[in-house]
């Protein structure tokens, strides 16, 4: 399908061109017509002229206010050929949605408003276009030629500024056409208004592309990602799936790539039938001859192939689309279009990330999925980032390259005393002189004593040897403790119960930790002691220190996400030392 994204600053006009070209092409119901007619008398601003944009911009806000907000899609025929617009904001605060849209298209259609000439929008909306592999065709228009009146000189400065701007970023246009969308100079037919442009009307040039939407199979390889499996009593599993890349025959062996294990296809389903074969992109129920391992997110592939491997580190470009500030180090949750894995960045090449900048990174994931580059198997390399803390959706990039970061190498796992139920991850966390490191000094005291080897791993200890590299900003914290999780990780594996007293003071972080234990080897210790106690006690000085340049406490002066579910809660102002130690202790089952 063609898919054709608008973009351009406010007011540029592009929901009243592709208003125009629904409704000029019969690609408007009867009743939509007479909806336009009493909208544009309810809220147009034109006296005689219908207001074509209120065929796209669906919320009231936005045909109160005359600008897009959210995206539009509307479906509608070029001739016999089926296409969709994307109907994209222009305005700056709704740039997001605007590189949402983008996601989607195969043709982008940006709009310059001919008074205005190139402003930031323009320039941003250039490079998003530029930057999704997905877009195959631009056109600029270069819109209200009508309101100078046809000047050739005005609409040549616009083009000439356009065209420096693409030479200095290499950009590629393949046409610029100026338009008047609200009377329809060079949309269907050349005008007689500006008899200076020779090339071709916009709707004929839409007509050129109507198999530009078409992929071919990029590889040899045929990918089928599993949507979920479903089985009837007594009978083999069923995996729905989708062709990825390529066709499907019946017979044709067919590997996990998560799991290496092979299986030959038996059955295959499509449109409640049997059949013997399918072509690219379709929606199937496969049937395996014997049965394999195979869980929801894993990939099959009929051939092994290059650039598509199971991975977790990768080479991304991303754009952020949240106001609150990106964080190397900080875990996030990635989704694929079948996939997802929390992880984090491990470097960028830009220092100081902003609502919608475009940077480079590496992406470290917490498990391997079947990745590729964004010039192989698209369906592999795009994602989505949500921050786990507040559920909101604050980027999304693609692949540029798989990193290898020992493809072939598998951990080893110590199974030294992995099953004494004994053997946990002791994590306290709490505000500063909370009484972490006095109670997990005594816990280890207590374990020795009855014979169980233990190892304190302290914030303050742990900063004076391997994080020292490390302050203590935001990310800084969370890299300390990101450290800190994989250490403890190491002494549980060996059979020594690590006790970690940190302040950890981001859920984000404490998660990341549990999820490198099972269920039953993590203990979360949350000391609910009130901060005027932790303010009076001030073991280290650091609440009254007046001479500190920097305040950053955490609880006064930066935030301490408050556990939701912790194990254990303890306020040591209430309890002390004997008795805290005595409830951890009878948690853990020791007598």
């Amino acid at each position: 399908m063609l898919k054709i994204m608008t973009c351009g600053s406010v007011d540029d006009g592009k929901s009243t061109l592709l208003g125009r070209i629904l409704y000029e092409t019969n690609n408007v119901y009867v009743d939509n017509k007479e909806t336009l007619d009493s909208m544009t008398k309810m809220f147009g601003t034109q006296e005689n002229d219908l207001e074509y944009a209120f065929l796209l911009d669906g919320l009231i806000d936005e045909r109160e206010q005359g600008i897009t907000i959210d995206i539009a899609f509307k479906y509608f025929k070029i001739e016999e050929n089926d296409a969709m617009f994307i109907d994209s904001p222009g305005h700056i605060e709704f740039t997001r949605n605007m590189a949402n849209a983008a996601t989607f298209a195969n043709v982008a259609l940006l709009m310059i408003d001919v008074k205005n000439g190139l402003t930031f929008q323009t320039e941003k909306h250039l490079e998003i276009v530029h930057s999704f592999n997905n877009i195959k065709k631009i056109i600029v228009c270069i819109n209200k030629i009508d309101a100078i009146n046809y000047k050739h000189e005005q609409i040549e400065s616009v083009i000439k500024d356009l065209n420096n701007l693409c030479q200095e970023n290499k950009y590629k246009i393949d046409h610029i056409i100026p338009i008047s969308g609200l009377k329809g100079d060079n949309i269907f037919s050349i005008s007689d208004n500006y008899s200076e442009y020779k090339g071709s009307s916009l709707y004929s040039i839409l007509k050129s592309y109507t198999q530009v939407g078409e992929s071919l199979p990029l590889l040899d390889s045929t990918f089928l990602p599993v949507y979920f499996s479903t089985k009837r009593q007594s009978d083999s599993r069923y995996f729905a799936t989708k062709t990825i890349n390529g066709d499907l025959d019946k017979q044709s062996v067919i590997k996990n790539m998560t799991t290496n294990e092979e299986s030959k296809i038996k059955n295959i389903y499509n449109n409640l039938s049997k059949v013997d074969s399918v072509t690219v992109n379709q929606n199937i129920m496969i049937e395996l001859e014997h049965e394999i391992s195979v869980s929801k997110g894993d990939v099959f592939s009929t051939l092994e192939v290059e650039h598509t491997k199971l991975t977790n580190a990768i080479n991304v470009e991303a754009i952020w689309i949240n106001k609150n500030p990106f964080l190397n180090k900080k875990r996030y949750l990635f989704k694929f279009p079948t996939q997802k894995s929390y992880g984090f960045f491990s470097k960028t090449t830009e220092p100081d990330i902003k609502i919608n900048d475009f940077f480079n990174g590496t992406l470290e994931l917490e498990k391997k999925l079947v990745l590729s580059d964004k010039k192989s198997v698209d369906h592999f390399s795009r994602f989505t980032i949500i921050d786990p803390d507040s559920k909101e959706t604050v980027g999304f990039g693609y692949i540029n390259y798989l990193l290898d970061r020992g493809s072939q190498v598998f951990l080893e796992h110590f199974s030294a005393n992995q099953n004494s139920k004994n053997v946990k991850c002791m994590w306290f966390t709490g505000l500063p002189s909370s009484g972490k490191t006095t109670l997990a000094r005594e816990l280890s005291k207590k374990l020795n004593s009855l014979g169980i080897n233990s190892f304190v791993l302290d914030g303050d200890n742990l900063r004076s040897t391997i994080n020292k590299d490390l302050g203590f900003s935001q990310e800084d914290r969370i890299e300390n403790n990101r450290r800190t999780a994989h250490i403890a990780k190491i002494l549980h594996q060996s059979g020594v119960v690590p006790i970690v007293a940190t302040i950890s003071p981001n859920e984000s972080s404490r998660s990341f930790a549990k999820s490198l234990f099972n269920e039953e080897d993590f203990v979360q210790i949350y000391l609910d002691t009130p901060l005027e106690i932790c303010i009076d006690r001030d073991v280290k000085n650091l609440y009254n220190n007046n001479s500190k340049k920097i305040k950053n406490i955490t609880g006064v002066h930066s935030n301490y996400d408050i556990p939701k579910n912790p194990d254990i809660k303890i306020d040591t102002s209430e309890f002390d030392v004997e008795n805290s130690i005595s409830q951890i202790v009878e948690f853990m089952g020791i007598k």
